[in-house]
């Protein structure tokens, strides 16, 4: 599997679509159950589907 903290320094302003496909993209398919990693994130997304990012403003 590819190292997956560039995706992190990447994506931390985009919506959840733009995130999964970058992950979807980014994943070594040979050794990686599709399957398996889509559940994964269907359970994050419904996990986290109540929280809201701060915006900027509130860390400074």
């Amino acid at each position: 599997m590819k190292d997956l903290g560039s995706i992190d320094r990447a994506t931390k302003d985009v919506d959840s679509a733009a995130l999964v496909f970058a992950i979807m993209h980014e994943i070594d398919a040979d050794h990686v159950d599709r399957a398996q990693l889509h559940n994964a994130m269907e359970l994050a997304t419904a996990a986290h589907m109540s929280q809201k990012r701060i915006g900027r403003a509130a860390y400074q």
